[in-house]
């Protein structure tokens, strides 16, 4: 087979040419990206997670003296399961909205319920604890969220804000709207999750791994001294983040085109350069 017949490398073996971990990769662009609030900031958009919590109090008195739905448990059962499982993942986002609050670091944690013939941790249906560790003190506060799997899920929804009230951080929690943080009324590929968070932390991770010509821009680099250096941008970069990109969040990138890409990263590199005198 002669070079010109030889299909090009697909992403995956152009990564690891370059010794690129495409494991870190996933973790930038899917697992280290908030879940729990963006989802929230697109089903309910517009709203507080103080004010939709406050809604599910609403449904969960509405629950308990209704006597219409209790007439047919096959009724009842799916929409309370709906409504309260819901309420569970608005707390999840909660949490993970809150990962700081005020001097306060929060973490939530999974308890141990045995270990195994080699003394490692064993976690069948483990309890989770949550832990507020005061940055200047050290003050550690602990409050415990069972896990019994037949603990109905309105009881889990209310365990949560019993354990930030055994905490004493309940009023201090942030409980606005995620969509003025992470969303935007712009295309989804300009929302600020993916601009701010998940984009510059991909070209981070990647640039150092694409050489590039030497390269002078009297825009970028100033015009005293004229020194050269390797390009920010090389488009084998720009073309690889862009598949990964759309590989992974193909809703919000599916039209997105190597320009795009590149000016998201300029605004990036030049707030980059402002909030660093030595750039």
């Amino acid at each position: 087979m002669t070079r010109k017949d030889q299909s090009p490398p697909d992403i995956f073996e152009r990564l690891k040419n370059l010794e690129i971990d495409f494991e870190t990769i996933h973790r930038i662009v899917q697992s280290e990206r908030p879940h729990a609030t963006l989802f929230f900031a697109q089903w309910f958009k517009g709203r507080t997670i103080g004010e939709v919590l406050k809604h599910f109090d609403k449904w969960r008195t509405f629950l308990k003296k209704d006597f219409i739905l209790s007439l047919s448990s096959d009724v009842k059962a799916p929409v309370e399961q709906f409504v309260f499982g819901m309420e569970l993942f608005v707390w999840c986002a909660l949490i993970e909205a809150n990962p700081q609050v005020e001097q306060w670091d929060l973490q939530v944690r999974f308890l141990p319920t045995g270990e195994d013939e080699t003394g490692q941790a064993v976690y069948i249906y483990p309890d989770r604890e949550i832990v507020a560790v005061h940055r200047k003190t050290k003050e550690t506060r602990r409050a415990r969220l069972p896990a019994c799997p037949s603990r109905p899920l309105a009881v889990q929804a209310e365990d949560y804000k019993r354990a930030f009230q055994e905490l004493g951080i309940w009023d201090l929690l942030w409980k606005g709207d995620p969509s003025r943080v992470w969303t935007s009324k712009r295309s989804r590929q300009g929302w600020p999750v993916f601009t701010r968070l998940i984009i510059p932390r991909l070209y981070e991770f990647m640039a150092p791994h694409y050489k590039s010509p030497s390269h002078y821009s009297a825009k970028l680099d100033g015009a005293s001294v004229k020194t050269e250096r390797p390009a920010r941008f090389p488009k084998a970069l720009l073309q690889d983040m862009l598949e990964i990109l759309k590989m992974a969040h193909d809703y919000a990138f599916h039209d997105a085109t190597l320009p795009q890409l590149k000016a998201v990263l300029q605004r990036y590199h030049a707030k980059k350069g402002q909030s660093d005198p030595s750039k």
